[in-house]
């Protein structure tokens, strides 16, 4: 019966069982770490996207309403419609990190608004917040006024 015993090499010794756990936790790591790249880089894509649908989205709301109004009006960086009358009908301008319109938020996550006025030439240049990286959205765009 000893003899058989002996004779039996159809076992794990603990030093494969400890190794074969060392490369498998090895490779349980590296996809865990792949994993976490992908998922903070989606978020930060995700970031970006939404940063640049906001710039895009104040940018379509500034333009529809400066459109929209009879009469336009520049100074210091705040745009003023007004009405055939000279009735002032909204004010639009950037305060912390959102712009207003008649001091209710129509965009937020900006961080500048900058507006120039030059004969019939409106120059809109808006930029986001920072992203976590440091990147900020921006964009720019001219209006013509019509005479």
């Amino acid at each position: 019966m000893m003899s058989r015993l002996k004779g039996n090499n159809k076992g794990l010794t603990l030093i494969e069982v400890v190794a074969t756990l060392a490369i498998v936790s090895m490779v349980l790591l590296l996809i865990n770490a792949i994993h976490l790249s992908g998922q903070k880089q989606v978020v930060t894509q995700s970031n970006q996207i939404e940063h640049q649908g906001n710039v895009r989205l104040a940018l379509n709301m500034i333009t529809k309403e400066i459109r929209s109004a009879e009469k336009v009006e520049v100074a210091g960086h705040v745009i003023t419609l007004k009405d055939k009358n000279g009735v002032e009908v909204a004010k639009i301008k950037h305060a912390g990190t959102e712009i207003l319109k008649n001091g209710d938020a129509m965009i937020s996550f900006i961080d500048q608004l900058l507006v120039e006025k030059v004969d019939n030439k409106i120059t809109l240049d808006i930029t986001s917040e920072a992203l976590e990286n440091g990147q900020q959205v921006r964009q720019s765009t001219v209006i013509y006024i019509r005479k």
